[in-house]
């Protein structure tokens, strides 16, 4: 495979990369953050030029196909950019080494949300809003891969999703990233205005709520400010984050066909609707544990810790891992902090969501097993190629799993030689493989005491865990796909 059409298209992505140092750079100004806005300005130069070198130097020979060409622009997104998205944060001096930006810069574009500050205090504007602003866009890159990921397996049936192809196929039965975000972008972007707008309507600072609501629609997680979502106290604001999290864990593509009223297509599409199910029955078991907590009931306070258990229950399943309250997260155990977070949420959201469609598909499985050992001789039986495919799926499945155990011990082991406990070293790698940073955190704070922050850790360990983060992004078993010879000659 020839990847001199990457080229041109990495270029431009830097290019357009460059662009985003404009809302940084303006928020620095208005604050009179000079270092910070000068550190934008030379990231942005930066860019620019070498984006703009790529596209003069190398003529487009050929056209794009995305089938062959995804996943290696893919690896440009998530390896190369957060090069350039690192670069403020070593020119302002937030952080102290270019591999612990590395880090920084990788958990934001993955939507992971480990932060390597070990307070926002003092931080300027301008690299608070850097880091939502990356969230943001890793979010909408989620959308795209899920879209190039499942290119090579588009007639592939996914468990109760039905027409998950609809308005997004292109003449030859390929995905079309470029007519996907023609559909999905305008919602993305739709839902954070709305999400800005009530924030501050709720009381919320504008450049918190600016940021809030970049991190809540990319399932990022990244605050503005040290401490929980209940320390603005607004409610109203919880609820808002709450629902706006809830759209970008569901399934954007779901989500349009119900705010089109197709009906039939969003009844077809199971999934979502397990999803939300799940939210709900943790949020009434977080919101009911907190309800027999002292202080005595009133109405208000009822009302704000019902909201509280939700929002604490979807934090965790949307993969955002803000924290609500400490209380919130405190009512679940270790064990089901884990579970939650790395279940994740459905297919084409900002979180990615293969793992809850593998979960479903196993079961499934399951069930089909079971009914051939209590019934051998039904008649009812699977045609002997859906048999086939089924049967790829679950050893495909089977094969993430055991390359995914595989990865997560490698990264555990490479923390605990760094001083890591081993059971944090290995919350900290499954919290990186599953893109749930916050996790690490959540799951400690309650019972245990956080053994080491990310911030005490060593920048062996930040490269590491930056790396197991985008191994997660992309699935693991896509990336290793560029490591096969075969895919390189096609």
């Amino acid at each position: 495979m020839q990847l001199l059409p990457i080229v041109p298209v990495a270029g431009r992505l830097l290019i357009g990369f460059s662009a985003m140092t404009f809302l940084p750079i303006a928020f620095s100004a208005a604050g009179g953050e000079t270092r910070s806005a000068l550190a934008f300005a030379i990231t942005g130069l930066i860019s620019l030029f070498i984006g703009g070198a790529l596209v003069l130097s190398t003529p487009l020979t050929r056209q794009l196909d995305i089938t062959l060409h995804g996943l290696p622009l893919l690896a440009v997104v998530w390896f190369i950019l957060p090069l350039f998205g690192g670069l403020p944060f070593v020119l302002d001096q937030s952080l102290p080494s270019l591999a612990t930006a590395y880090f920084e810069a990788t958990s934001a574009m993955t939507t992971t949300g480990a932060t390597a500050f070990v307070t926002l205090t003092g931080v300027s504007r301008g690299i608070l809003i850097w880091r939502a602003e990356m969230q943001w866009i890793g979010g909408l890159a989620t959308l795209v891969a899920i879209s190039i990921l499942l290119a090579p397996i588009r007639r592939m049936q996914l468990p109760d999703f039905g027409p998950v192809n609809i308005e997004h196929l292109g003449r030859q039965g390929q995905w079309l990233p470029r007519s996907f975000l023609r559909t999905i972008l305008p919602l993305y972007v739709g839902i954070t205005v709305v999400c800005w707008a009530g924030l501050s309507i709720a009381g919320v600072p504008t450049f918190d709520s600016l940021c809030l609501a970049f991190a809540a629609i990319s399932t990022g997680g990244l605050m503005p400010r040290d401490g929980a979502l209940v320390h603005y106290g607004s409610s109203a604001a919880v609820l808002i984050l709450t629902l706006t999290m809830m759209a970008g864990a569901i399934s954007l593509v779901w989500l349009r066909a119900l705010l089109s009223m197709k009906l039939t297509l969003t009844w077809s599409s199971r999934e979502p609707f397990w999803v939300l199910a799940g939210m709900l029955i943790v949020g009434f078991y977080v919101a009911t544990s907190l309800h027999n907590q002292p202080p005595a009931s009133d109405l208000i306070r009822d009302a704000s810790v019902t909201v509280e258990g939700f929002a604490a229950a979807v934090s965790l399943m949307s993969t955002t891992g803000f924290l609500v309250s400490s209380e919130a997260h405190g009512v679940l155990p270790f064990i089901v902090v884990l579970f939650l977070a790395f279940l994740g949420a459905g297919r084409f959201s900002t979180a990615g969501g293969l793992k809850f469609y593998r979960l479903g598909a196993m079961t499934r499985q399951l069930r089909a097993e079971l009914d051939h050992l209590i019934y051998p001789s039904s008649a009812a039986t699977k045609a002997s190629e859906d048999a086939a495919e089924r049967n790829d799926l679950i050893g495909s499945i089977w094969t993430y799993l055991v390359v995914a155990g595989v990865v997560v011990a490698c990264v555990a082991l490479v923390l605990a030689l760094d001083g890591l406990d081993p059971p944090a070293a290995l919350l900290a790698a499954v919290s990186a493989v599953s893109n749930v940073g916050p996790a690490y955190n959540l799951a400690l704070s309650g019972e245990h005491e956080v053994p080491m922050l990310y911030a005490e850790m060593s920048e062996r360990s930040h490269v590491v865990l930056a790396l197991a983060m985008v191994l997660g992004r992309f699935e693991i078993l896509a990336l290793l796909t560029l490591f096969n010879l075969t895919y390189w000659r096609g």
